[in-house]
């Protein structure tokens, strides 16, 4: 998955500290959750100047909350595929 820009606001940017518009993406991560990989789309804010993506407490929380998501659903699905093999 592609960077997605969801949305755009023109506020202060805490990555370079200038008001600038700040783009909110979504983007695919990929991560390690007890010791399972797991793959689930993340929203960051992204500031054009330094090139960089910095997140909130609520998108953190969010973006968590997703991965735990995505973890119980694989789990889930493996357990399911295990009892019919």
């Amino acid at each position: 998955m592609k960077e997605k820009i969801l949305m755009s606001k023109h506020e202060l940017c805490p990555s370079c500290m200038e008001i600038h518009d700040v783009h909110l993406i979504e983007t695919e991560t990929s991560t390690i959750f007890k010791g399972i990989k797991i793959n689930c789309p993340a929203k960051y804010f992204f500031c054009n100047n330094t090139k960089e993506f910095f997140s909130d407490e609520e998108l953190l929380t969010n973006n968590i909350q997703i991965m735990k998501n995505t973890y119980q659903e694989k789990i889930s699905d493996s357990l399911k595929n295990d009892n019919y093999s």
